[in-house]
């Protein structure tokens, strides 16, 4: 198999037609190393005296259900998962509710240790509605914001907790559908 510099990957013309079994392979070597790259991208801070990496991107996606007297937080990372002296860093969410039942009350994605990243008001929470952090209608605002301004100022939350998603109070709406990526360092 090729091995493609970064060089080498700009300049391999995938536009142009396939001429044959060679452009084939010459492009699913460029997808290997594109992958081989992005992979190595991710898994950055990586201690080399000991082996061990320093920081971990996360992406997970669960389901908030929809349901009268559903109180128990979601939880998309348990503190097992955090190692000692490290914080989970939120750097983005998609958040869908899945059917046309708004929201009655807030929904938080917050650090087990209780600081919130993001609040969604049930304003916010319209049935059939998507909600990421880098769409302009979107909703986030300081209202929307946990105290301290954890995710606006790329700060972690509490050092090894997890990452839930909770309900402020005994409220209903249709499915929560939400996912959310970042770094644990």
């Amino acid at each position: 198999m090729a091995t493609y510099t970064g060089e080498r990957i700009k300049d391999l013309d995938i536009g142009t037609p396939l001429e044959g079994a060679w452009k084939i392979r010459e492009v699913n070597d460029a997808i290997q190393e594109i992958k081989r790259c992005v992979k190595n991208t991710i898994e950055v801070g990586h201690d080399l005296s000991t082996g061990k990496h320093l920081e971990y991107f996360f992406m997970k996606t669960g389901t908030l259900a929809s349901a009268t007297g559903n109180t128990t937080p979601l939880v998309l990372i348990t503190d097992a998962e955090v190692p000692a002296g490290k914080a989970v860093y939120v750097a983005g969410y998609i958040a869908h509710v899945n059917g046309a039942t708004d929201w009655t009350d807030n929904i938080f994605i917050e650090c087990i240790g209780g600081s919130s990243f993001v609040k969604f008001s049930s304003s916010s929470l319209n049935g059939n509605k998507v909600l990421t952090n880098g769409r302009p209608d979107s909703d986030i605002d300081e209202s929307h914001l946990g105290s301290p301004y954890l995710y606006a100022d790329g700060l972690g939350g509490t050092a090894a907790k997890g990452l839930q998603v909770r309900a402020n109070t005994d409220c209903n709406g249709s499915d929560l559908i939400i996912t959310v990526y970042g770094m644990i360092k």
